[in-house]
């Protein structure tokens, strides 16, 4: 009887590829896969990996709402031990499995849950969001992976891996395809440079619209801003004075302030001419901020450029 088991990871660059709502089909998750999972969910989910300690879990900076949805499942949790406050957990049957696999090496989830489609007898196995690119997986976690593949295969069971998948692949095929390594390296050093110099002129254009957002602040907060206030509170002292007039009993009372509110006109500015250019200062905080979303991409793809060149030299071209 067929058994098709796809594992789903988090990597992007793969897990929206898996067979979701295929019946022929089941999908196995790990972790907080419910942050995964496509527009309107999957109907063919039959297994929850979850293999961290019980305190881990709890402690790990997992959303709060996490442990409760372990509670919840409606489908089969494989842990490290049965939680009895988890009616569906059950306990990962490890020692069975090393004695089947006749390994122990087992570095990370995925490999548990390679290591467990054969255990159950599993007929096809595909691998999707699973690259571990980066270097703390790629140096530990990442061959255990490998090495369940190889498993499976040697056991006569297909494992499918998406081309965009970065496990089981190698950058250039060592002997024969070295000169073409070489000149990948060399090709990437133009790149970088360019790079370099979109960065600088990007950071000189940001440094200029800081300089002249600080001019325009600055020119508001001790300059506009004040005669702003000075002129709202001449046009208190104008209501009041205007009170005072029109209540005022004698001639040289009135005169005086009238004299008064001639004063305050006279040194006096229409606030509409002092309308400060918001405008302006709107418009140079948005070209700022998009210089800096760009200078910010041009920084990741230099230093995406430093990695891999550094790698490409040190691992593909070691006598160049």
């Amino acid at each position: 009887m067929s058994k098709k088991i796809a594992i789903v990871g988090f990597a992007p660059s793969t897990r929206d590829l898996a067979p979701y709502n295929d019946p022929e089909w089941e999908i196995w998750v790990l972790n907080q896969y419910q942050s995964i999972l496509p527009q309107g969910g999957a109907t063919n989910i039959t297994r929850w990996f979850e293999l961290h300690q019980r305190d881990t879990v709890l402690t790990n900076h997992r959303d709060a709402e996490y442990f409760k949805k372990l509670k919840e499942s409606k489908i089969p949790v494989m842990m490290c031990k049965k939680e009895e406050d988890i009616p569906m957990s059950e306990a990962y049957p490890l020692e069975e499995i090393i004695e089947a696999c006749e390994t122990d090496y087992f570095t990370n989830t995925i490999s548990y849950m390679a290591a467990y489609a054969y255990y159950i007898g599993a007929t096809e196995v595909a691998i999707y969001g699973v690259d571990m690119a980066q270097d703390e997986e790629y140096a530990k976690e990442r061959p255990s992976v490998e090495y369940f593949v190889a498993f499976l295969r040697a056991k006569g069971i297909p494992v499918y891996i998406p081309a965009e998948s970065d496990i089981c692949k190698a950058p250039y095929l060592y002997g024969f395809q070295e000169e073409t390594a070489s000149k990948i390296c060399k090709t990437i050093d133009p790149k970088k440079e360019d790079l370099v110099k979109r960065i600088a002129n990007d950071d000189f254009q940001v440094d200029e619209m800081m300089e002249h957002i600080d001019y325009q602040l600055k020119n508001y907060l001790f300059d506009y801003k004040p005669k702003i206030e000075h002129e709202r509170n001449n046009e208190t002292i104008i209501s009041e004075l205007a009170a005072k007039l029109q209540a005022a009993q004698t001639e040289e009372e009135r005169q005086e302030i009238i004299a008064q509110l001639q004063e305050i006109q006279k040194n006096s500015h229409p606030l509409k001419d002092l309308l400060f250019p918001m405008d302006t200062l709107f418009m140079k905080l948005w070209e700022h901020n998009q210089s800096m979303k760009a200078a910010k991409k041009e920084r990741l793809y230099l230093a995406g450029a430093n990695d891999i060149s550094g790698h490409l030299r040190k691992i593909l071209c070691p006598f160049d």
